[in-house]
């Protein structure tokens, strides 16, 4: 008989139970020998939340400006052609 409450699961327990059983029964054995982990541990204040939120903010803004540049730089011709009709 299979002793749950006991953490001796061996090889017996494999012929008796079957394969996925044997598996079910290592998983659950290898998550509760976990270490305990405190949610605390990577609680974060909202000054330093906003910060990170601010900087990320600040890169997409950054590389946004940066593809505008790009983009005018490479049709730089059209977009004089086109002021051109205007103004002549």
């Amino acid at each position: 008989m299979l002793d749950l409450q006991s953490k001796t699961f061996g090889i017996g327990c494999l012929f008796t139970l079957g394969l996925p059983i044997f598996l079910l029964f290592m998983l659950n054995e290898v998550i509760h020998r976990m270490a305990y982990q405190s949610r605390k541990r990577d609680y974060r204040t909202p000054r330093e939340k906003n910060a990170v939120t601010w900087r990320n903010t600040k890169l997409i803004v950054l590389f946004f400006t940066l593809a505008i540049i790009v983009w005018v730089f490479k049709n730089r011709y059209e977009y004089w052609a086109w002021i051109k009709t205007y103004f002549y």
